[in-house]
């Protein structure tokens, strides 16, 4: 991907790209590694200024048909490295319709009460459409309402 950036009349420009890896070991076990942000970074006249590379590592463990649970761990070259653990009960009504519960704690975000702290919902149908829900408190900048709509084909 190519990036753009314009302060006043000087501008730059770079390259960048991320890469992942999942690996499905067995029925009940997932492993994730993915690189952000690998590139030639930016350079505005004569001062280069890196882009915030970002190496991030996951296992999800599904003890059971309806649980689901998570750890990560990721670290920025110009940032603290960061961990989170996350849960999720998923509720099937019928064949095809199941309404996943979430929560979860992450690293790095403890500003105030309940800093660090998500939680969400969602609905899925035949395991190919869905609508999620999440609640991410973000301390003195308030509370972030996140939504998103999947589609797998």
């Amino acid at each position: 991907m190519h990036i753009n950036q314009k302060i006043d009349d000087q501008t730059a420009s770079g390259l960048v790209a991320d890469t992942g890896l999942l690996l499905k070991g067995s029925a009940k076990l997932d492993l994730g590694f993915s690189v952000l942000n690998v590139g030639s970074g930016i350079k505005f006249i004569n001062e280069a200024d890196p882009l915030p590379t970002t190496i991030k590592a996951g296992v999800c463990n599904k003890p059971t048909e309806h649980i689901k649970i998570g750890i990560d761990a990721s670290k920025s070259n110009d940032a603290d490295a960061n961990f989170g653990a996350g849960a999720e009960y998923c509720i099937k009504a019928g064949e095809k319709l199941m309404f996943p519960i979430r929560a979860g704690y992450r690293t790095g975000y403890e500003t105030e009460q309940l800093s660090g702290l998500a939680a969400g919902a969602g609905v899925m149908y035949n395991s190919v459409m869905g609508f999620d829900f999440a609640w991410v408190p973000m301390g003195i900048l308030g509370d972030s309402m996140k939504f998103g709509l999947s589609l797998k084909f």
